[in-house]
């Protein structure tokens, strides 16, 4: 299961219905009950993300095809009315992408795998749209660590181009250093990134755990031109 919020609550659901298909959770803080949420309308799914806008969440996943030679598949999602409990289905995206990132009231999709190109989904209009057009500085590699809003952010990877929302623009996590990135903790606090540990491997040595903390700031969100 992965984890995520919902308001003052929290999610545990499947990544994946590769292996099979299972519920979803939300464990009520309130009350401190877990309650299994309505199963989605969406055909079995891989790479799946809910996010929660607007009171709201949203499941964003590509169908299981083992006929399809079609890889990356396009993004398929859902909407749940937590008042309700109803879910309805979402215009499929025009490509595909990896994680779902909500923020400033919209959803940005990473475009991760080569061939991928991401995209923004407006949730109040149901709308896709590209993502800006993106750097042509060598350190793009077409894998995003996150998004930036006008006051938090979503950030997974500790370096790479981050779209910083309220500009449409983008702006370069430098690299910290020589650790080993995949075993550093990281975090968003506002719209800075924590980075804390992670290991070092010099050449000839067994390598050394590291518990150093650093704080990524940056610049000051600016408006929409």
């Amino acid at each position: 299961y992965r984890i995520a919020p919902f308001g003052d609550d929290l999610l545990a659901y499947s990544p994946s219905d590769e292996a099979a298909e299972v519920p979803d959770w939300r464990f009520d803080t309130g009350d401190e009950v877990w309650q299994e949420l309505p199963a989605d309308p969406l055909p079995p799914s891989y790479d799946r993300h809910i996010v929660s806008i607007d009171g709201d969440l949203m499941v964003f996943a590509k169908q299981i095809d083992p006929a399809s030679n079609q890889h990356p598949s396009s993004m398929i999602g859902a909407r749940l009315d937590a008042t309700t409990g109803t879910w309805t289905e979402l215009p499929t995206a025009p490509t595909s992408g990896f994680q779902a990132w909500a923020l400033d009231g919209i959803v940005v999709v990473n475009p991760h795998f080569t061939g991928a190109r991401g995209g923004v989904f407006e949730p109040a209009t149901g709308d896709w749209t590209p993502l800006p057009a993106t750097p042509t500085a060598p350190s793009w590699g077409g894998d995003m660590p996150g998004a930036l809003g006008a006051d938090t952010a979503e950030l997974e990877y500790v370096a790479g181009w981050v779209l910083d929302v309220p500009s449409s623009s983008w702006i370069e996590i430098p690299r910290l250093d020589d650790r080993a990135h995949p075993e550093v903790g990281a975090t968003a606090v506002g719209r800075s990134l924590f980075v804390f540990g992670g290991e070092r491997w010099p050449s000839g040595s067994e390598g050394e755990l590291l518990d150093d903390a650093w704080l990524w700031t940056p610049p000051p969100p600016a408006s929409r031109g």
